[in-house]
Parts: C-alpha cells; structure tokens; sequence
C-alpha cells in the first residue's frame, strides 16, 4: 500500500464515522478538526492495525494528527517524533537569547484527573499521589457490542487520568 493510498482509505473512513462528504475531509487539517473523539481515534488505531497487519499504539492519532502525517509514518515508519521536534524547537528558542519577559499572574483554575481545582491538584502533587487510575465502568461503554474492539480494549492498558462525570465535560467552552 502506498501512502497515497492509505490516505485515501483513511479520508474514506472519516468520511464514514462523521458523516461529512469526503471532499471535505483535508489530509493537513488535525483530525479532531473533523470531528472525532479520543474513542474515534482508538478506533482508528484498531482498524488500521487490522488493515496494515501491524500492531500500533492506540496514540498513534494523537503521535501524528493530520491523515498526511499518519499515512506517512504508518507507511514509511517513524522519523523524529513530533515531541523531539517540538523539544529540539523550544531548546533553541531558549539559548536563542530571546531576552526576559515580565509575567504577571491575574488568576488560575484547571479541573485534572484526580483533582476538582487547582488546590486539589497542589495536594495531590505535595503528597505524591498520581491523578491516574482505572477505566471508568460506563467510559466507552458503547464499544461493547462490538467485539474487535472489546477485545482490543481487553488486551490494552487503559489506565488514564480520566475525569469523573465526562458527560458535564464541555470541548467547545
């Protein structure tokens, strides 16, 4: 299989999960662009094992978000990481000497795994304690009847910083 054509598979396959005509389905835009969740990414991740007879991990989507960059990597393997890269750029922005910038700090909130606030979170990390923790009973549930990726999700760590009652959790806001 070619890139060009593991591309054209991928676009087909969005096109199919979210409902939009594939002309609209751009192979440089990030996938959540479009529309898919972290549920339509692991999936992802699972159809494309299927199909290219590799194992992946279930990040891969996360690794490379564009179906340009996926279909490149799942094609041609893997080069420098997105994180190296972005690590290398940082450095040297860094020792660029890019001079000293007054910060001022008006207010802070955050909502984590583990922790409701910020003071929580604080806690949390004074006493060493990680926000990671099991698979919530009723996350993914609707997966269940299908059984590749139950038993993909079976063989799987699906240990994560999940937060408690995602269904209040608001992407948009």
């Amino acid at each position: 299989m070619t890139v060009e054509e593991l591309q054209g598979w991928i676009r087909a396959w969005v096109a199919d999960v979210t409902g939009l005509p594939e002309e609209e389905i751009v192979d440089t835009k990030p996938l959540e662009n479009f529309g898919l969740s972290s549920r339509d990414a692991v999936v992802l991740s699972g159809e494309l094992e299927n199909l290219l007879g590799q194992q992946l991990d279930a990040t891969v989507a996360y690794e490379y978000p564009t179906i340009a960059l996926l279909a490149d990597r799942l094609i041609n393997g893997p080069k420098e990481t997105p994180a190296a890269a972005q690590s290398k750029r940082l450095h040297a922005k860094k020792s660029s000497g890019t001079g000293a910038h007054d910060i001022a700090i008006i207010g802070v909130s955050g909502r984590f795994p583990g922790a409701k606030n910020v003071e929580e979170f604080w806690n949390m990390l004074n006493e060493g304690r990680a926000g990671i923790g099991e698979l919530p009973i009723s996350r993914w549930s609707e997966y269940s009847s299908d059984q590749v990726l139950r038993t993909k999700m079976e063989t799987q760590n699906l240990r994560g910083g999940y937060f408690e009652d995602i269904s209040n959790f608001d992407p948009e806001f």
